[in-house]
């Protein structure tokens, strides 16, 4: 008898969350490489550093606000993986979107740091959030199905 590719695919799910640990910790760190400091040549004077380590504001704000939502991303994920025993194909389909989307946010955060005061840029971050939070509510919906679902088969109901 021979095993169809669909009922081996995603099933450990260590290494979907190895994958995972990877791209945030990738993310994060394309996060803070995009701040750069103050130009050497337009700064002579400390008011002149505090005047452009403020001019940064923008930048830091963005910075800050989206690795807080890689964090609570990966925090929230890593939860989820811990109510499964075994992943399967439609589960890694479903986290590689997520994980998508996670790995445009240092594209967006960029974005809004350069453009803050338009509305175009602050659209593109919040339906980027928005969609990496629907891959996430997918990932908990498909886990609440496999725990009812493992419930009947144990006998429990559902």
């Amino acid at each position: 008898m021979t095993t169809t590719y669909n009922r081996l695919a995603g099933q450990n799910i260590e290494r979907l969350s190895a994958l995972s640990d990877g791209v945030f910790a990738f993310a994060m760190t394309l996060l803070v490489v995009d701040l750069r400091t103050p130009l050497g040549d337009a700064i002579h004077s400390e008011h002149g550093l505090l005047q452009a380590l403020g001019a940064m504001g923008p930048q830091v704000i963005s910075y800050l606000m989206s690795f807080v939502t890689l964090g609570i991303f990966w925090n929230g994920q890593e939860a989820q993986f811990g109510q499964f025993a075994r992943g399967n194909r439609h589960l890694t389909w479903i986290h590689l979107a997520f994980l998508f989307f996670v790995t445009l946010l240092p594209f967006s955060t960029r974005l809004l740091a350069e453009y803050i005061s338009y509305r175009t840029a602050l659209l593109f971050v919040l339906e980027q959030h928005s969609a990496a939070r629907r891959g996430a509510l997918c990932q908990l919906v498909l886990c609440a199905l496999r725990r009812v679902a493992e419930g009947r088969r144990d006998g429990r109901g559902g």
